[in-house]
C-alpha cells in the first residue's frame, strides 16, 4: 500500500542522518510529488468517491507532508526540493484543499 511506503519514508526521514541521502536519491521527490498529485485537478471527492479509498489517500498524504517537512529541516535539501518538478505546485494544491488534516 502507498500509505505504508509513505510511512516508511516518514520514519526514515525522521532520522537526521538519512535526510540528505533520501532527498538526493533519484526518484524519492518525484514519488512524494505523485502522492500529493493523485487527486488531480478536480479535487479529492471526484478523484476518490469511495470514502475508504479517500481515507487511505488522506493518510498517505499526511505521511508525505511530514516526510517533506523532515527533509526540509536540512537546509541543503531545500533547493533540491524547490527545483523538483511539480513539488511546489503539489504542495500548494495540498494546502488549498487541506481540511486541517495534512
Amino acid at each position: 500500500r502507498r500509505k505504508n511506503a509513505c510511512g516508511a519514508l516518514k520514519l526514515l526521514s525522521s532520522k537526521k542522518q538519512n535526510r540528505k541521502k533520501l532527498c538526493w536519491t533519484v526518484g524519492t521527490l518525484p514519488a512524494l510529488t505523485s502522492v500529493l498529485d493523485d487527486v488531480g485537478p478536480y479535487g479529492i471527492e471526484t478523484a476518490f468517491p469511495d470514502i475508504r479509498i479517500r481515507n487511505e489517500y488522506d493518510e498517505a498524504r499526511k505521511r508525505t507532508v511530514q516526510t517533506l517537512l523532515n527533509l526540509a529541516a536540512e537546509k541543503e535539501n531545500r533547493i533540491v526540493m524547490f527545483h523538483s518538478p511539480g513539488l511546489v505546485q503539489a504542495l500548494i494544491r495540498t494546502i488549498e484543499e487541506d481540511m486541517m488534516d495534512a
